[in-house]
């Protein structure tokens, strides 16, 4: 009887040191979140300014850290923050007063990146601040609007643009969904190519897709369609005189042809050189940076304000 209990006991522990491995990831493959991300601007001397600020969950494997900042998402400029522990922030002065801006902050381990949405502020004497939500928009939520604005050069004093197609954006992480900035915007993706209904848009997903078809009427950015990197047909109009676009970033859409974005209020775009088609009937620009579509052949841009 002895010696049955003791093999018993001699099998028991073999049994439950084979059925529970140890299944936690290694610290150092975790992919870092966003954790917190919040501003603060104003006027100061007579020149506007703004303090950004972010945290991550943790800091394995991240090299690169800071901000992207411009006064629209055409015309953004990084500028870079040193990583202390799991913090980072940076402040940018002589912005123009009263003006708006947009920023969002980014990590990458020079292979991937993760990134908060886009998020806009304006610069007033009576300041400005917020603690911004880093957890996934509510798709029937309202998203920060810029509202109309207008081009030109921000703080960072961007260089001139490079004539060839600027590299794509760095994806994120296998298994991360893409950032989609506006809650409509990011609704309509999920049901267009959230293949496994997860809520998420990983970038398999994002390749699929050659054709975007979308009302703008409560859409205030198309920020995200930049990881569209197979996108050939876009077409973003609003109805009549209610589309909310302001500007339209698609420099990194090497693979796009035809674009229709009438009816909305965009006064800054930028084009990739496979452009074929542009349709911009009815919007605001003052002048129209072509010579990044060089094989551009067909141009529609009736009712704007171009010299």
């Amino acid at each position: 009887m002895e010696l049955r209990t003791i093999c018993y006991a001699f099998f028991a522990s073999l049994f439950v040191g084979c059925s529970l491995p140890d299944v936690t990831a290694p610290p150092q493959n975790v992919v870092p979140e966003f954790t917190q991300l919040r501003y603060e601007s104003g006027v100061a001397l007579g020149k506007g300014y703004a303090d950004f600020s972010a945290s991550l969950s943790s800091a394995n494997g991240v090299t690169t850290t800071g901000f992207m900042i411009g006064k629209n998402e055409v015309d953004l400029a990084f500028f870079p923050a040193e990583l202390r522990d799991c913090d980072f922030s940076v402040r940018v002065d002589n912005l123009d007063n009263d003006t708006e801006y947009c920023f969002y902050a980014k990590a990458g381990n020079g292979r991937n990146e993760i990134r908060t949405r886009l998020v806009w502020f304006k610069t007033e004497a009576s300041g400005s601040s917020g603690n911004v939500p880093v957890e996934p928009d509510d798709p029937g939520g309202d998203d920060n609007s810029g509202g109309d604005n207008s081009g030109g050069d921000n703080s960072g004093g961007n260089p001139e643009p490079d004539p060839e197609d600027p590299p794509g954006p760095v994806m994120p992480p296998e298994g991360v969904g893409i950032t989609i900035s506006d809650p409509y915007f990011r609704s309509y993706l999920l049901s267009l190519c959230d293949a496994d209904s997860n809520g998420k848009i990983v970038a398999d997903e994002a390749d699929a897709v050659s054709s975007i078809t979308v009302c703008t009427d409560k859409i205030s950015t198309l920020d995200g369609v930049q990881y569209f990197r197979n996108l050939k047909n876009l077409n973003c109009c609003g109805s009549v005189w209610n589309g909310k676009l302001s500007s339209l970033a698609l420099g990194s859409n090497v693979s796009l042809e035809k674009v229709k974005c009438n009816y909305n209020q965009i006064a800054a775009i930028s084009l990739p050189s496979s452009l074929s088609e542009l349709e911009c009937r009815f919007n605001k620009f003052a002048s129209l940076g072509l010579s990044a579509a060089p094989h551009l052949k067909k141009l529609d841009c009736y009712g704007n304000d171009l010299g």
